[in-house]
């Protein structure tokens, strides 16, 4: 669980963010990221009812490098493939790594930190 993003800031809906991951986490089973409210840690009513983006996620789009950039905001973009719908107001990722390999469980492996969208 993050409150906060790279810079050290609350995430907030207000602001658009993205998590880049060069690989998808390091697991047997599944992972996911799922978005909720402050401060009940409610699911996020959404216009495309998506509560959290995973490897399991029908039509995610990667990156030409392989890599996966999960869109984080309130607006809707333009292409929904890889976004995390967030409310208009503070809110808290929970990433999940089920079977989690030993990289996770040594701690040599970090989920990337959630940054700030540059465009």
């Amino acid at each position: 669980m993050t409150y906060t993003d790279a810079d050290g800031d609350q995430l907030d809906g207000h602001r658009r963010y993205v998590l880049r991951l060069e690989m998808d986490p390091p697991v047997d089973a599944f992972w996911s990221l799922t978005m909720y409210d402050l401060p009940d840690f409610c699911l996020v009513a959404n216009p495309i009812d998506r509560y959290s983006i995973g490897d399991r996620t029908p039509g995610l789009r990667r990156d030409s490098d392989g890599s996966l950039t999960i869109v984080i905001q309130h607006e809707q973009p333009a292409d929904t493939s890889n976004w995390l719908p967030a409310p208009a107001a503070p809110f808290r990722p929970l990433m999940r790594l089920y079977q989690p390999q030993a990289a996770v469980l040594d701690g040599t492996y970090k989920i990337p930190p959630i940054t700030k969208a540059t465009s």
